[in-house]
């Protein structure tokens, strides 16, 4: 399974993360080199835990419950996953606007 399947690709430019095609193996190393500090490591971490967060339910839901998400459905997921914790950090006043109006964040 890869890292950031096509589907997902608006949610990794909204975060403005450079999105490789790696195998999820890969994908701690790349991001620990790649985006190693700043708003943009934040973004990377936010990102990642959030695919990694709706994937899982998705599998739950489709092993428990027999009910099979969309991938548009796993996109919200994932940008109200991370808009809803930009939105609650303590650093929010420091946040770029631009960052802040992406993720319509007042």
């Amino acid at each position: 399974m890869q890292v950031f399947p096509d589907s997902a690709a608006s949610v990794a430019t909204k975060a403005r993360v450079h999105r490789p095609t790696i195998q999820w193996m890969e994908a701690w190393d790349w991001a620990s080199t790649e985006y190693n500090s700043g708003v943009q490591a934040k973004m990377m971490g936010l990102l990642l835990g959030a695919t990694i967060y709706c994937l899982w339910q998705e599998r739950n839901r489709r092993f428990h419950d027999q009910h099979f998400g969309t991938p548009q459905k796993m996109i919200e997921d994932i940008t109200n996953l991370i808009r809803d914790k930009l939105g609650t950090l303590r650093e929010r006043d420091e946040m770029p606007e631009s960052l802040r109006s992406r993720w319509n964040i007042p």
